[in-house]
């Protein structure tokens, strides 16, 4: 006699008291050697890449990881992508990693000897996901249209893009006469040390006061946007790769004042993670 697996959707308090296997990197495996790495590049009609942006597009707002795709990766997700449509109850191939749905539903599917457990449910707003965790499979609910993103394309995308920021960073840095004679070694640990950091237009990221004891901690890269740097009677206007603070990591007191012209993306660097990695810079 056969028995048929009995299908159902576990509650919140069941769900908790299950083995979950998270991932421990948003890039899955281990990656080998970047040159190693191509996107792959997939014809496709005008009409289909303008349906690949607006399904990240929709993404974008929740979904921090693909908010902060530069131009350039977001262009290189829409080379690599696959369209691939499924029916309801269709399993999703798992030999692509990540996908991107267009249209549809799908469910997180883990399987026991006795039961499948509905896991997570993903609509038209789900982000790239992974479908190779152990026991788990990734089906259609309804008819759907799917964006496949191989393995190695997305490595690529992402090995790519962190060797290019690194690069543009360390080279910001190595500009500061304050890291100017630092080794290889210690700019990198520098670089490693930067944080993002995110401001609306009009606010006043610091304003430092010689007579008060009040003075910014942190030196900032700007990576978006416009900052007006008032220094004494001199204006400046920043823009992206500019720097502006550096005198906060050597605790030099100054009279500044920094104010954020339009919506910005920096990176900060705070005396105390710099005196942490390389000591004092006095």
């Amino acid at each position: 006699m056969s028995h048929r697996k009995r299908r159902s959707t576990v509650s919140l308090e069941e769900s908790q008291q299950l083995p979950v296997q998270r991932r421990t990197s948003i890039s899955g495996p281990v990656i080998g050697n970047p040159l190693d790495l191509q996107v792959r590049d997939i014809r496709k009609t005008r009409r289909q890449r303008e349906r690949i942006n607006m399904s990240i597009n929709r993404c974008k707002e929740a979904n921090f990881f693909i908010a902060h795709f530069t131009t350039e990766q977001t262009e290189n997700i829409v080379r690599a992508a696959k369209e691939l449509k499924v029916v309801a109850g269709q399993e999703v191939p798992n030999e692509s990693v990540f996908y991107l749905i267009e249209e549809g539903e799908l469910e997180l599917v883990e399987e026991t000897d006795d039961n499948e457990f509905i896991r997570k449910s993903y609509d038209a707003t789900a982000d790239f996901m992974s479908t190779k965790a152990s026991g788990m499979s990734l089906r259609a609910k309804s008819n759907s249209i799917l964006w496949e993103i191989d393995s190695r394309s997305f490595k690529a995308i992402l090995v790519g893009q962190v060797a290019e920021r690194r690069q543009a960073n360390e080279s910001i840095l190595r500009g500061i006469d304050l890291f100017a004679e630092f080794s290889a070694d210690d700019l990198a640990r520098i670089e490693d040390a930067l944080t993002p950091f995110d401001v609306a237009a009009g606010t006043t990221i610091y304003k430092n006061r010689v007579g008060d004891g009040d003075q910014t901690d942190s030196m900032y890269i700007i990576t978006s946007g416009q900052v007006k740097l008032t220094r004494g009677s001199s204006r400046r206007l920043l823009k992206r790769g500019d720097h502006f603070g550096e005198d906060a990591l050597i605790k030099k007191r100054s009279e500044e004042e920094a104010i954020a012209v339009t919506d910005c993306r920096m990176l900060r660097l705070e005396r105390e993670a710099v005196e942490r990695l390389v000591g004092s810079l006095q």
